[in-house]
């Protein structure tokens, strides 16, 4: 996708159903409901926030670019015009919408600033960048919203703390591990738990969301065992070790 400083398009909010949330990310295309209004001069190349409820919370989750428009006759219920998407980039975090909502001109009312959208609502550049700029974003569906039959970002965090106390406890006199190691330790605990999640993936989650956990990690001047790990504002920083000294 186009950066959204270099694009010529224009910027929309796309408030959806979350149960809508899979058959878009599969299908990379957008619909409405209506026969009218916004939607209608949505073009090629315009932007567009997807926007839905996670945790009882409208948030923002991610941000996408119109390849094309098309129509479709197959869904009696829906718009026949559809959108068919260049890709979609996934926020780190959810966005909540009521956190930010004092920052937004399109805003009127901060305190329900659900009621300022519809389904398809056309922004300012100035707002679309307001949003955007608040989380970092990747190319893969999230973990936080990887529901199954459990919370399994809670579960790999909480899988990762258990594997870390038992490493240190039982750590034969080291005082460190080396992060690609406990990455690998951790995929072959998941998959005691049929949660077979490729080491690439587990790296990546590892990189994202480890802060939260207050590991302390260490440096080292060996570039093959770098390692750039995010903190808590989406800063990456460049470890090598975990430590299991306080």
């Amino acid at each position: 996708m186009d950066k959204v400083s270099k694009s010529e398009g224009k910027f929309y909010i796309f408030k959806f159903d979350e149960k809508y949330l899979n058959d878009i990310n599969n299908g990379k295309t957008l619909f409405s409901h209506k026969k009218r209004g916004v939607f209608q001069k949505i073009e090629a190349n315009d932007n567009i926030l997807l926007l839905s409820k996670y945790d009882n919370k409208l948030s923002f989750l991610a941000y996408t670019q119109v390849s094309e428009v098309f129509e479709d006759n197959a869904e009696e219920n829906f718009n026949p015009r559809k959108l068919k998407l260049k890709g979609i980039k996934y926020f780190t975090r959810p966005i909540i919408l009521k956190d930010i909502a004092d920052k937004l001109d399109f805003v009127s009312n901060p305190d329900k600033p659900s009621g300022s959208i519809q389904e398809y609502k056309e922004i300012s550049i100035k707002d679309f960048k307001c949003i955007y700029s608040q989380s970092p974003h990747i190319n893969n569906l999230p973990y936080y919203l990887n529901r199954i039959n459990f919370n399994l970002k809670e579960f790999i965090l909480d899988s990762m703390k258990s594997l870390y106390g038992f490493l240190k406890q039982y750590n034969g006199g080291r005082n460190q591990i080396e992060i690609k190691t406990f990455i690998k330790l951790l995929k072959n605990l998941l998959s005691n738990y049929n949660i077979n999640l490729p080491y690439s993936e587990l790296k990546d989650f590892y990189a994202r969301n480890v802060w939260q956990l207050n590991f302390k990690h260490n440096p080292s001047r060996d570039p093959n065992k770098f390692v750039y790990l995010y903190d808590s504002n989406g800063d990456k920083h460049n470890f090598s070790y975990i430590s299991f000294i306080s």
